[in-house]
């Protein structure tokens, strides 16, 4: 690129300059160590407002500063912009590693400032660019690894991101050791592209590679060429940033004093806790030995006593027992003589019988003898043992206190303290449990409710846009017939293709009304930043028979195939939107808190075109897809039926989600929710417990349960023998955890028995991966999942919370592979599927079964077996039959009003 020429007016700068410094004097609304981005603070208030960027991305947000920075100039400026702030939050050889707390502190504090426009998105650089459109980025900042092959790495990956007014910021530009390279590519950059460089706070480098800049950026690059006015722009901001810089300094120095002032006060009362306590301890005892000697004299004086009660009666039982065996050998001999006076007196028996006679006798005899005999011994015996008992020194020690202890409790409890009260001494655990004692029992924490409303200041209408249509190029269609009833519905997802769970669940509801004889007008208005470039926009209109993409600044494009549907988009060219707010009476209703993201989600354009379809061609049917898309639903006829796809039960993340320490945005009160739902005829819910929880949260709506239709691959009724384990997830905060919490405490276990073992991670949820693991392989977005579980054994699912049907166990079900997942896994699918996987509760039983899965087929054999009942309860027929019957129902009686 040519070098700029030097401008004429060599005053030109300072005069731009003076309508954009007002906002360098703001005062941070965030300022925390490290302090060394504190000092461009200034400069970035003033390059936003410069600017006015349509999508900043910061590359590198550590704790904050800078980005916190961009988003307060938004904020403040009102300019619209979309922020998004990247960052694996782990840290690298330049900053070192990072603490989970600083992205708690973080993301918590960041969520309650800026989240209607700005979302920190945890991955690497390199995963993130896929989430941001091409030839969009206004103002991209670059602070990652600072080594030259990693930033020039940078920003080759974002640079097809950038757009013609694009300005990229380069920190730590005037850093020339410890491996930095910035410097270095910066030299190379500014001399292709219009810059200016900074020398303070480690140097910031400002590049202009867009083509066409605001006149104040512009001006600011020709200062450069001008060296009096390059000094007066570098002294101005490093006055305005070193004290903020000395501010971050002077704050971590009163925090470290305040810190070492409070250790001293700790070490102290320690010191004298002990103290009191050696004395206590002392003093106790003390008191317990007396109290143990009186004891222990009372207990012996009784154990004697018991032991010769107790010899005394032995002797009285053995001279009992010898009495009892006289008698018996008495009785035994008088048998005798009568059986052989009897014998003599029976002349007429035979000899033998008399020997036998005579031989019982003599038995009789010596059976009595030895009977006698044995029990003298025995008393002997008695009488040893127990003098060899009273004599031991076991007896004088253990029984002595045995027979103490068994019959005094409070002694009983005394000794055991005393043992554990010289455990924790020798452990040097005692004080931390005497100063446990000392606390009072924790309160349990009390129900939280829901947020107080803002002013209503805070939910100001948006400004009108104008309309403007455009037929997207190449996708043109012949008419299709317009007799067939028409349905309207609104999402933020491009369900073509499908890449994520509810785009796939988006698509088969799409696909089953257009099944079923609607013909289906698909509003797609997405969020700012997730834009779809030109090759997914084409994709989704090939899927889409009728598409209208809204952009909520009034851009318009549309691919329709019925005639009556272009000419009412077409006649809104040039419209202005009018007042949703003031229409729907939003700063009056029950979710003021929720309007920001509610206008976010549904912006006043595409109300605008809704309204317009409503009115001009009467649909059967309007159908919003999430809660946050009903906010213009209560402007249309009333003999529409309004049905909200509902997808997620908001009101139940703070139980299902939050519990488990995952924070969600998107949690409200089901007040909150109830009132998103009053307008809604027809509710449906994507599994019966949330059909549940919305027949209570809108009792006045009509609630119906629709899931997750899956057709079964019946090629894929064959065991795989490799020891692939499959895991295909977003990245959402619930499978990021799992993913983390699975690699930590499960993964090691399942290398350790199959040591072959291979995990393959699809999707967004990769990002989750802390660097390289062993056998862990991220795969990404795929093209082709079907591939990725043809070649898998097993599928997991560890996220151990979540909302919503679970679209990944389905999915494993209808490629016909064994799962092992947590009970969350399990929500929403059919009780007759649920035993065809392995359903944990704790991370060691998780690596169990997948183990067993690894080393054995019969988890495989099972899903496969049972693969036709798979398909039918997976089934469109199953999946919609409550939905079809309530639509049938409503044409029978179409006599009458829907509402």
């Amino acid at each position: 690129m040519g070098e700029r020429a030097v401008p004429a007016n060599q005053d030109a700068f300072p005069a731009l300059l003076a309508a954009e410094l007002e906002s360098c004097l703001w005062y941070p609304e965030r300022l925390v160590w490290p302090n060394s981005w504190a000092g461009h603070i200034p400069f970035a208030f003033w390059l936003t407002q410069a600017l006015r960027p349509r999508v900043l991305v910061e590359l590198g947000v550590h704790t904050g500063n800078s980005y916190a920075a961009f988003c307060q100039a938004v904020k403040s400026l009102d300019t619209a912009t979309a922020c998004f702030g990247v960052d694996t939050w782990q840290g690298d050889a330049h900053a070192g590693l990072y603490d989970e707390k600083i992205y708690d502190e973080l993301s918590t504090w960041h969520d309650a400032q800026y989240s209607n426009f700005s979302r920190l998105i945890r991955s690497t650089f390199d995963d993130a660019v896929q989430y941001i459109a091409p030839g969009s980025v206004d103002l991209l900042h670059i602070d990652g690894l600072h080594t030259y092959d990693a930033v020039r790495h940078d920003f080759e990956t974002w640079q097809s991101r950038l757009s013609d007014r694009a300005v990229v910021l380069f920190h730590d530009t005037n850093v020339r050791d410890r491996g930095f390279g910035v410097w270095r590519f910066w030299e190379e950059m500014s001399a292709q592209y219009p810059s200016f460089g900074f020398l303070h706070g480690h140097g910031l480098g400002v590049l202009g590679v867009g083509t066409d800049l605001p006149p104040s950026v512009a001006a600011l690059f020709d200062a450069e060429r001008i060296p009096a006015q390059t000094r007066r722009v570098r002294d101005l901001f490093n006055r305005l940033g070193t004290p903020l810089m000395r501010d971050i300094l002077l704050d971590a120095a009163t925090v470290t004093a305040a810190q070492a002032t409070a250790a001293e006060r700790r070490a102290t009362a320690a010191r004298e806790e002990a103290e009191r306590a050696a004395q206590a301890a002392r003093q106790g005892a003390e008191q317990a030995v007396a109290a143990a000697q009186q004891d222990a004299a009372q207990a012996i004086a009784a154990a004697q006593q018991a032991a010769e009660q107790a010899a005394l009666a032995t002797r009285q039982d053995m001279e009992r027992a010898g009495h009892a065996a006289r008698e018996r050998t008495e009785h035994a001999a008088a048998l005798a003589v009568k059986q052989a006076q009897l014998a003599a007196a029976d002349a007429g028996k035979a000899l033998q019988s008399e020997r036998d006679l005579l031989a019982l006798s003599r038995q009789a005899a010596e059976a009595a003898a030895q009977e006698a005999a044995r029990t003298r011994e025995a008393h002997a015996s008695t009488e040893a043992h127990l003098a060899a008992i009273l004599g031991s020194n076991s007896w004088r020690s253990v029984a002595r206190l045995q027979a103490m202890v068994a019959d005094k409790p409070r002694l009983r409890r005394f000794l055991r303290r005393s043992a554990k009260a010289a455990w924790y001494m020798v452990t040097l655990q005692l004080f931390t449990r005497i100063r446990q004692r000392g606390q009072p029992a924790p309160i349990p924490a009390p129900v939280a409710l829901a947020p107080a409303a803002p002013p209503l200041a805070a939910a100001s209408a948006m400004d009108p846009v104008t309309l403007h249509v455009q037929r997207i190029a190449g996708t043109g269609r012949p008419p299709s017939p317009t007799d067939r009833p028409l349905v309207v519905f609104l999402s933020h997802v491009p369900p073509y293709p499908p890449r994520a769970g509810n785009e796939y669940r988006t698509e088969r509801v799409l696909s089953w009304l257009r099944d079923k004889g609607w013909d289906v007008v698909f509003l797609y208005c997405p969020l700012g930043g997730e834009e779809p470039d030109a090759a997914r926009l084409a994709a989704l209109a090939a899927g889409c028979e009728n598409l209208v993409y809204v952009h909520r600044d009034g851009q318009i494009r549309h691919s329709l195939a019925r005639p009556d549907v272009a000419a009412v988009v077409a006649a809104l060219e040039g419209r202005q939107t009018r007042d949703v707010a003031g229409l729907v009476q939003e700063s009056t209703g029950g979710a003021v808190r929720l309007l920001n993201m509610m206008r976010t989600f549904s912006a006043d354009a595409l109300v605008e075109v809704m309204c317009a379809i409503d009115a001009a061609l009467a649909p059967r049917i309007v159908i919003a897809n999430y809660i946050f898309m009903t906010r213009g639903l209560k402007l249309l006829r009333d003999e529409a039926l309004t049905i909200v796809d509902t997808i997620d039960v908001f009101s139940t993340k703070a139980r299902k989600v939050e519990a488990y320490g995952i924070e969600d945005s998107l949690a409200m009160s089901e007040a909150e929710e109830a009132y998103l739902l009053s307008d809604a005829d027809l509710v449906l819910a994507i599994q019966p417990e949330e059909a549940d929880d919305l027949r209570r949260i809108a009792p006045k709506a009509r609630v119906v349960v629709v899931g997750v239709d899956m057709p079964v691959e019946m090629s894929r009724a064959t065991l795989v023998a490799a020891p692939v384990v499959l895991l295909v997830a977003s990245g959402n905060p619930m499978n990021a955890k799992g993913l983390r919490d699975f690699l930590r405490f499960a993964w090691p276990l399942v290398l350790q028995a199959v040591p072959g073992a291979e995990l393959r991670v699809v999707g967004s949820v990769g990002a989750a991966v802390p660097g390289q693991e062993a056998g862990v392989h991220r795969l990404g977005l795929v093209d082709d999942l079907g591939a990725a579980y043809a070649q898998a054994r097993v599928v997991i699912n560890p996220a151990v919370a979540g909302t919503g049907v679970k679209i990944k166990t389905l999915e494993a079900f209808a490629n016909l592979r064994p799962l092992v997942t947590w009970p969350a896994g399990l929500d929403g699918v059919p009780a007759d599927l649920r035993d065809l996987c392995e359903c944990v509760t704790d991370w060691y039983a998780f690596a169990e079964a997948l183990i067993r899965m690894l080393e054995d087929d019969n988890a495989a054999r099972k899903v496969i077996a049972n693969r036709d009942r798979i398909a039918e309860l997976l089934s469109p027929a199953a999946i919609f039959s409550e939905l079809d019957a309530e639509l049938a129902d409503r044409q029978v009686n179409s006599t009458r009003a829907m509402r």
